[in-house]
């Protein structure tokens, strides 16, 4: 199992979820806050309901990990946690509350874990006595590396329009051997009012950094707009984007999906990708379905 990194880091520090709009900013004594995506896709995407445990509840921080892990109630907000995620045992020790997480978590990566992470870190270090979060899958750490613990203060979701939250990226470029789309990961510094959707595919314009990917998108080629509705991001690019497109198919499958896995992979909002130019759908071309939303591929990355 592979070690889960922290992905976000804080340039300032986050008191309590202020300067987000939460349904209930301070809960009800004797009630908590969950923490839960909010639907609109933005970097600073974490919204909250309030929850009261059952009177008498003698584990706490399992009953809020239990609720939080149900989703939410609330209409606009979204769970982080892939389906079928369970805790599969919890220690507080030392004011260290270690979650062991079932395998399912480990299918996150990139923002998603990200945010995850953060759901979970934010809802739980409101109880007493817990000040921090060790998170394993199935209670595997590498010991290669050092213990990871995730506190409130790491953590800057939104900021003003001043201030710089960076977030670790995945983006999918074509390798340079042609075989494939090889991953790039890069910070992506966003101010709060940035949309997470226009960074990612602003960094996949400007082409990779490693020597072994290649530059994906036509020369010219301007982005003209991103929108989510229902699980699907509408990526409007420019004319040149169109006029552009390889006649080889695999050349041209490679250049769409880097797009398409890109933006699945870092947003869970995310479910499926359409092309557009000028606003409107592409024709099918080479063998590639262009004028439809497109699943994300991940047989493209593998070696």
């Amino acid at each position: 199992m592979r070690r889960l990194l922290p992905l976000l880091t804080a340039l300032s520090l986050l008191c309590a979820c202020t300067g987000t709009d939460t349904p209930s900013a301070t809960p009800a004594e004797g009630s908590y806050l969950l923490y839960y995506l909010a639907q609109d896709g933005s970097p600073s995407a974490l919204d909250s309901e309030s929850w009261t445990p059952v009177a008498g509840e003698e584990d706490l921080p399992r009953a809020a990990v239990e609720a939080l892990l149900d989703g939410p109630d609330t209409e606009g907000l979204t769970t982080p946690f892939p389906a079928g995620t369970e805790l599969r045992s919890l220690t507080l020790e030392d004011g260290v509350l270690s979650l062991h997480l079932s395998e399912q978590y480990d299918g996150l990566s990139g923002i998603s874990l990200t945010l995850a992470n953060a759901c979970f870190t934010l809802t739980l270090c409101q109880l007493e006595g817990v000040d921090a979060l060790s998170i394993t899958v199935e209670g595997i750490e590498n010991e290669s590396l050092p213990r990871t613990l995730y506190t409130p203060d790491q953590l800057l979701l939104q900021g003003s329009e001043e201030e710089l939250v960076e977030m670790t990226a995945a983006l999918r470029f074509p390798r340079s051997t042609g075989e494939g789309l090889g991953v790039e990961y890069r910070p992506l510094h966003l101010t709060g009012e940035a949309s997470l959707s226009r960074a990612l595919l602003e960094a996949l314009l400007e082409g990779p950094t490693y020597e072994s990917l290649s530059p994906v998108l036509p020369q010219g080629t301007e982005l003209r707009g991103v929108t989510v509705e229902d699980g699907v991001c509408y990526v409007d690019f420019s004319q040149a984007f169109r006029d552009g497109l390889p006649e080889d198919e695999q050349a041209l499958r490679l250049l769409v999906y880097s797009v398409v896995n890109t933006m699945a992979g870092n947003m869970d909002s995310i479910r499926a990708v359409q092309l557009l130019a000028e606003g409107q759908p592409l024709p099918a071309r080479g063998g590639v379905e262009l004028d439809g939303p497109l699943d994300p591929d991940p047989a493209l990355e593998k070696s």
